[in-house]
């Protein structure tokens, strides 16, 4: 999946959480019998220019942080008894910018109206691959991986390795959030992603 670039659009102030279900489609044979571990739901809070996207495993948790003001995120892993945070700048993550279409179609999510587009993409053989989501421009796009729509994505797609997933936001909430969620916690040790790969 692509990474993050560092704009962000005009919304109005937004502090609070978005919940995510996840759900799949098109798996594997032989990773059937491991469905039961994939993540079921995705978590985003968002305070000010400061976001935080967390993902719940069977194995643990990752999570992003991300500082719309700064030239680099940080992603967490806490795994098995493993707490490593890891630095990637917006050099590591830079990607062609996709192309978008919006329609005029429109859909109620979790209480917010939502706009229809498309969106086509290159795949990692370099073939077009189209999706659809529907986003609200009311709530800030903190989304790392569809940070070129004008909005939230509140419904959207993704594809990792095989496996399709669906992404339908289920609850916004509006609340005050306390400012330990953006930084990284005690107990995590700095790695780079090839550290992490190699499980050191």
């Amino acid at each position: 999946m692509a990474l993050i670039s560092f704009s962000l659009f005009a919304q109005d102030d937004f502090e609070g959480t978005i919940t995510y279900d996840m759900t799949y489609s098109n798996m594997p044979t032989e990773m059937q019998q491991f469905s039961a571990m994939l993540p079921k739901q995705t978590i985003i809070s968002i305070k000010g220019d400061k976001s935080r996207i967390e993902t719940p495993m069977a194995m643990g948790t990752q999570a992003f942080l991300i500082d719309q003001n700064a030239s680099e995120y940080i992603m967490l892993m806490d795994m098995m008894g493993m707490r490593k945070a890891v630095t990637i700048t917006k050099e590591d993550s830079q990607m062609s910018t996709p192309e978008v279409t919006y329609h005029d179609e429109y859909k109620t999510i979790a209480g917010y109206k939502c706009q229809k587009a498309t969106v086509i993409t290159l795949d990692m053989d370099g073939n077009k691959v189209t999706s659809e989501l529907y986003f609200t421009e009311e709530i800030p796009n903190v989304n790392k991986d569809l940070n070129f729509v004008k909005g939230l994505p509140l419904q959207y797609s993704a594809k990792n390795d095989a496996i399709d997933i669906v992404l339908v936001a289920t609850s916004v909430e509006k609340k005050s959030l306390s400012n330990n969620l953006f930084v990284i916690p005690e107990g995590f040790e700095p790695a780079t992603m090839d550290q992490l790969q190699m499980g050191k």
